[in-house]
């Protein structure tokens, strides 16, 4: 289920959550992004209890979608729901990552 939320400084925010494997998640967020594009990241998430942490240039993360829209919140929906739609796709490209990196067998 897609969280959404306007903040003064990235306005509207789209954030969803999906299992990736026993301890993992893969966070899908969209907002605007400096230059003024509207892009949509999908990025591993360790789990630990109430707690969640991302290493950089360790696990997982990409740019899947930017486009130069004016960031409403209908646009954020409409979007952040077109990566959503490629999950399978995403799950994908994560598990490549950890292959080529020895950790997913």
């Amino acid at each position: 289920m897609a969280m959404i939320r306007k903040d003064a400084h990235y306005g509207w925010t789209v954030t969803t959550y999906f299992d990736f494997r026993d301890n993992m998640r893969i966070k899908v967020l969209t907002m605007k992004r400096h230059g003024g594009n509207l892009v949509t990241t999908a990025s591993a998430m360790r789990q630990d209890g109430a707690f969640e942490s991302h290493m950089v240039y360790a696990d997982f993360s990409k740019n899947i979608l930017s486009e130069r829209v004016r960031v409403t919140e209908k646009a954020a929906l409409d979007q952040h729901n077109r990566v959503i739609a490629m999950r399978d796709e995403i799950i994908a490209m994560a598990v490549q990552h950890y292959e080529a990196k020895g950790e997913m067998q």
